[in-house]
C-alpha cells in the first residue's frame, strides 16, 4: 500500500480528498496518520486511524454490503504539535478501494484540497488534546498535491468497530440564555506547569461572544454520548451567519459550568449563505448541547456516534433492576472508551493509559469473551521507543506524546500484571516473545532503586497510587509500601510468564521485607523514611485504605481479623474511614476492595455496595465517572470494570 504526504504541510490543517464518480467498488482500506472522517455520497462510513505508535500504521480493511459507486470524500485533520492521543508525526495518508479484490482507485485518482476553514485563532480543547473547532467555511479550498513517501511498518488491525448511527436529542429549553453572558478560554499553554507547549504560540484568549444576545436551543440525549456533532441550518438570508455550540456530560444547577473538567466545551461555525450541512472532525463526550444563533435560525441537530458496538454476551436475567442499570452504564462506558485503543475518557484526553488498561481488560473479557482490544493495546506499549523516558521505563500513556518527559513508574508495574492476565487468558505465544525484552529492561530500571531490603526507595518520576491522600507527596516519599506490594506481585507475575525462579523468589524476599516494616499488627502504613542517621523508620500514622486492600491482593496477607476489619468496617459508600485511615478514591482504591470481597467469597454485600455506590452515576449519565465528584470525567474506561464485577458476584 502506498503513502502519501503533502507537498507543503503546515502545522495544523485540515485536508480533504475527492473522488468523483468512481468505479463501483465493494471495500476499503485506508491509513492515515491522524484523525479522518471517511464519506460514501455523503454518509459517514469511518473514523479512524487505528492508533499506534510513530513509524507504524493498522490498516482499517472492511467490505461494503453492497457495492458502491458515486462520490467518496475522505477528510483528515492533523494536529502538528505535541498531544496525548495522537502521535507527533509528518501528516500521511494511504486509501484503496478495492472491486472483487482489484485497486480500483488510490489517491492518484483523488482530486485533493486543503482546506483552511479551520481557524488557528483559537486555544486548546484541553492541555491534553488539540485546538478546539472554529469553522469559517467561507475559506475557499486549495487545489494541492501529494508526493509519494516510505511507507510505515503494518500492523494487524481491527477493521470496522462501529455502525456510524445517528441519533437525535429532544430540545428542551430554547430561547434566550441570560446566564451565558461571557466565555473565556483559558489558555493553558500560558500556565507554568504546561510551558513545555508554548513553542506552539497559539493565541488562547477570545472573549464576550455576546452570547446573552443569542437564541438558544438546549438539546439533552437522554444520556451521554461520543460521537460528532451533525448541524441542519435554513437561513431566511444569504448573509453571514455563525453559530455556537456548547456541552457537557452534565448541567450544573441546570447550567452548563464552562470549564469543567478543564475543557473548552466549544466550537464555533461561521458560514455564508442560505443552508448548512456540517459535521464536525473529531468526537466528543457529551449529554446536552446547547445550540446558539445570533438570528432565528431553523435548526436540526444530531450526533452521529462513534464507539465500539460489538456484540456482547447476555446478560443474566435479574429482578435487580438498579443492578442492570449499573451493569448497562459499564457496557456504555467500555463501548465509548475502547473505539481502536483503550481510553482513559473519551472527551478530556482520549489517551491510552496504563493502569486503566488492566480493568478494561477484564471488563472486555467479561463482556465480550475475547480480549482482542487490549491485544491491540498491549501491542502498542510494547512497541514503544522509549525515547524521553529512563531506560527501561514504559510510557503512561500510549500511543501520545508527553514532551515534559513524564513517567509513573507504578503503572509500568501494572503493565506487567496486565500482560500476565492477559495470557492467562489468551495463548499468545508471539506477544510473550516480544515482551520478554522488554520486562527484562524494566526490571534493570527497578533494580537502581534497591535497597538493603530488596525494597523500592526514593522511585523518581511522578510516583502515583490514585486520586485520593494517599497519593499525598509526604507519604509517596522514601519506601512507599503499597507500590512495594505491588513490585512484588509483577516480579511474581514476571517469573510466571518466563519461568524465572529467582524473579519469584525476589517477589517473597520483598513481602517479608514489607511485613517486617510496614505491619502495625492491625494497618499496613503506607511507608518509611530515614532518619538523620539513615535508619529507616516507619510513619505508622500513614495508613490508607487503599494500601490495606494491597495487602490482601498483593502482599497476600490473610490474618483473619484483618480481612474481617477490611470488609466490615470499610465500605464504597461511607464518606470517612475508622481509625484515621485514608479514605480510598474510586480510581483505583475502590476496585480494589471489590476485588478483595470477590476473594472472600462476600458476593452479596459487593452487589449492595455496587448499588449504593454506583447507581446514582448511572441514572445521572447511564455511564461510570472517574471520582464521585462531577469535577472529574463522567465516562471513564476504568470504570467499565464495575460490569465484570457484577457478572462475577452473580456467579
Amino acid at each position: 500500500m502506498k503513502v502519501y504526504s503533502p507537498r507543503c504541510s503546515s502545522d495544523w490543517s485540515k485536508y480533504l480528498f475527492l473522488l468523483s464518480c468512481c468505479p463501483e467498488f465493494d471495500s476499503i482500506r485506508i491509513i492515515c496518520s491522524s484523525y479522518y472522517i471517511l464519506k460514501i455520497n455523503g454518509t459517514i462510513q469511518d473514523f479512524g486511524p487505528e492508533r499506534c505508535p510513530k513509524g507504524y500504521a493498522r490498516i482499517k480493511e472492511w467490505s461494503l454490503k453492497e457495492k458502491q459507486g458515486g462520490r467518496v470524500l475522505v477528510s483528515a485533520l492533523h494536529y502538528g504539535f505535541p498531544a496525548f492521543d495522537l502521535m507527533e508525526q509528518d501528516f500521511w495518508i494511504g486509501v484503496e478501494l478495492l472491486n472483487e479484490n482489484q485497486v480500483v482507485a488510490t489517491i492518484k485518482d483523488f482530486e485533493i484540497f486543503e482546506d483552511p476553514s479551520l481557524l488557528k485563532d483559537t486555544c486548546r480543547y484541553s492541555f491534553q488534546r488539540g485546538l478546539i473547532e472554529r469553522y469559517d467555511l467561507s475559506r475557499r479550498t486549495v487545489l494541492t498535491s501529494f508526493v509519494e513517501r516510505e511507507p510505515p511498518l503494518f500492523l494487524k488491525g481491527l477493521g470496522q468497530t462501529s455502525q456510524y448511527r445517528e441519533i437525535f436529542p429532544s430540545p428542551v429549553k430554547w430561547g434566550s440564555f441570560s446566564w451565558l453572558k461571557e466565555i473565556v478560554y483559558r489558555n493553558y499553554l500560558h500556565e507554568a506547569k504546561y510551558q513545555f507547549w508554548n513553542r506552539f504560540d497559539i493565541d488562547g484568549r477570545i472573549r464576550d461572544l455576546s452570547i446573552s444576545k443569542c437564541h438558544g436551543f438546549l438539546f439533552d440525549f437522554g444520556e451521554e454520548y461520543t460521537g460528532l456533532f451533525h448541524l441542519k441550518v435554513r437561513c431566511q438570508s444569504k448573509g453571514r451567519h455563525r453559530i455556537h455550540l456548547i456541552f457537557d456530560e452534565i448541567l450544573c444547577n441546570g447550567k452548563f459550568q464552562f470549564g469543567r473538567e478543564s475543557c473548552s466545551n466549544y466550537l464555533e461555525i461561521n458560514f455564508e449563505g442560505k443552508s448548512l450541512d456540517f459535521n464536525n472532525q473529531i468526537p466528543y463526550c457529551f449529554r446536552y448541547v446547547l445550540v446558539l444563533t445570533e438570528e432565528e435560525l431553523e435548526v436540526k441537530f444530531s450526533s452521529i456516534l462513534v464507539q465500539n458496538d460489538k456484540d456482547a454476551l447476555a446478560f443474566p436475567n435479574l429482578s435487580k433492576p438498579k443492578i442492570e442499570k449499573i451493569y448497562n452504564a459499564s457496557m456504555r462506558t467500555w463501548r465509548q472508551n475502547a473505539f481502536d485503543i483503550y481510553s482513559d475518557c473519551p472527551g478530556r484526553e482520549r489517551a491510552g493509559w496504563l493502569c486503566d488498561s488492566y480493568f478494561m481488560g477484564l471488563a472486555e473479557q467479561s463482556f465480550f469473551g475475547s480480549r482482542e482490544m487490549e491485544r491491540q493495546f498491549l501491542e502498542n506499549i510494547l512497541l514503544c521507543d522509549g525515547s524521553g523516558l529512563p531506560k527501561g521505563m514504559l510510557p503512561m500513556c500510549y500511543p501520545s506524546d508527553q514532551k515534559d518527559g513524564t513517567f509513573i513508574p507504578q503503572w509500568a508495574l501494572w503493565f506487567v500484571l496486565e500482560l500476565h492476565e492477559y495470557l492467562r487468558f489468551c495463548q499468545d505465544d508471539e506477544l510473550l516473545e516480544r515482551a520478554k525484552p522488554k520486562l527484562l529492561a524494566l526490571f534493570d530500571y527497578f533494580k537502581n532503586f534497591e535497597n538493603e531490603y530488596g525494597l523500592l526507595e526514593n522511585l523518581e518520576g511522578w510516583s502515583f497510587i490514585e486520586w485520593s491522600k494517599a497519593a499525598d507527596s509526604e507519604r509517596m516519599i522514601g519506601v512507599h509500601f503499597p507500590t512495594n506490594m505491588l513490585y512484588a506481585e509483577a516480579l511474581e507475575a514476571y517469573g510466571r510468564m518466563t519461568g524465572s525462579q529467582d524473579a519469584v523468589m525476589k517477589a517473597r524476599e520483598c513481602r517479608k521485607s514489607v511485613s517486617s516494616l510496614a505491619w502495625s499488627g492491625a494497618y499496613y502504613c503506607d511507608n518509611a523514611v530515614r532518619d538523620r542517621s539513615g535508619i529507616l523508620r516507619s510513619n505508622f500514622h500513614f495508613r490508607s485504605e487503599t494500601g490495606q486492600y494491597m495487602a490482601v491482593l498483593f502482599q497476600k496477607e490473610r490474618d483473619s481479623s484483618f480481612l474481617k476489619r477490611l470488609i466490615y468496617r470499610f465500605s464504597l459508600s461511607q464518606k470517612e474511614n475508622p481509625d484515621g485511615v485514608v479514605k480510598s478514591a474510586p480510581f483505583i482504591g475502590n476496585i480494589l476492595r471489590l476485588m478483595v470481597l470477590l476473594w472472600a467469597g462476600e458476593k452479596e454485600k459487593g452487589l449492595q455496595e455496587i448499588s449504593a455506590f454506583y447507581f446514582p452515576m448511572a441514572v445521572s449519565t447511564s455511564t461510570l465517572w472517574e471520582k464521585e465528584e462531577t469535577r472529574g470525567s463522567l465516562n471513564h474506561g476504568f470504570s467499565s470494570v464495575i460490569g465484570h464485577f457484577i457478572r462475577e458476584f452473580l456467579k
